[in-house]
């Protein structure tokens, strides 16, 4: 869809790069502050728009808006149950939007690819255990509780990384 490669023109590239800028920012706000900024989702959505009904037209606009709708009401209950948060499930429904129905399953497998990839690093235990060792060598056993563990997956990382991903056709 967004691919600046085979599709579109000038317009075309300039939004690719828009997004993607704004996704890395998301990426990095998450990371670092654990919040998605409602300003770049703003930004991403005013931008989504207008090249929507640009290249898609009315109708494929309006469909591609039921089915942000339609993952709005499905992560709903998620949210509720405080399995995700807010900035994630407002990413997805602008995700979905901007990606429409037709690059859904590609945004999906880069989706499952990098949520496993953060869990794996989030989860491994290698770095608790370089931590533990270079403990061990600096003769400090009092500072084996302060190894930053990992309360909660930021889903906003994995989310931002497969947005990128297919932006960019990949």
């Amino acid at each position: 869809m967004l691919n600046p490669y085979v599709e579109g023109g000038s317009s075309t590239f300039v939004f690719t790069i828009f997004a993607a800028l704004i996704y890395g920012h998301i990426c990095f706000s998450d990371w670092f502050y654990r919040r998605i900024p409602n300003l770049d989702l703003l930004l991403l959505l005013s931008g989504a728009v207008p090249f929507s009904f640009i290249t898609k037209g009315m109708v494929q606009t309006g469909f591609d808006l039921l089915i942000g709708l339609a993952i709005l009401l499905v992560l709903l209950p998620l949210y509720r149950f405080r399995k995700m948060g807010a900035g994630d499930v407002k990413l997805l429904v602008v995700t979905a939007f901007l990606f429409g129905e037709a690059n859904m399953a590609p945004f999906a497998i880069w989706l499952v690819v990098s949520t496993v990839s953060i869990c794996m690093v989030a989860y491994f235990s290698l770095p608790k255990l370089l931590w533990m060792s270079v403990l061990h060598l600096v003769q400090r056993p009092d500072l084996t509780d302060r190894y930053p563990a990992a309360q909660s997956i930021p889903y906003g990382i994995p989310i931002s990384l497969s947005a990128i991903m297919c932006l960019f056709g990949f």
